[in-house]
């Protein structure tokens, strides 16, 4: 922020120890979370969830590993159905979730629903 006295920017300790230009870190983008089959499933801490312009919901989550314990990304989100919204919104954020596909529900539709595990903590 620049002072009112001299206009030069002041820097804080992070900020100049970050790298030579002065700026800090720079802000990755969010990855999405795919999952290929029953049985996938992620680990990571619930930021939010909030919704696309066209309607879909998206769970935002941060340090997130497979269920392998296999580290998948900082920042991902994930598209969320019906069974999975009903079950999140008795989560707060910040906790950490494990979300497990265990199985897939026929609707008439072209692809049957899929129905989640999740656990909180």
């Amino acid at each position: 922020m620049a002072t009112e006295k001299t206009g030069e920017w002041q820097e804080t300790e992070a900020g100049a120890a970050a790298n030579e230009s002065g700026w800090g870190e720079t802000v990755d983008a969010e990855s999405q979370v795919v999952l290929e089959g029953e049985g996938d499933g992620f680990i990571a801490t619930y930021v939010d969830m909030d919704s696309t312009q066209s309607g879909i919901k998206q769970l935002h989550l941060e340090d997130v590993y497979d269920l392998r314990d296999q580290y998948a990304g900082k920042y991902m989100f994930f598209n969320v159905t019906r069974d999975l919204e009903q079950k999140l919104k008795r989560i707060p954020p910040k906790s950490q979730i494990r979300v497990e596909w265990v199985s897939s529900l026929p609707t008439g539709q072209k692809d049957p629903m899929r129905v989640y595990s999740v656990q909180w903590r």
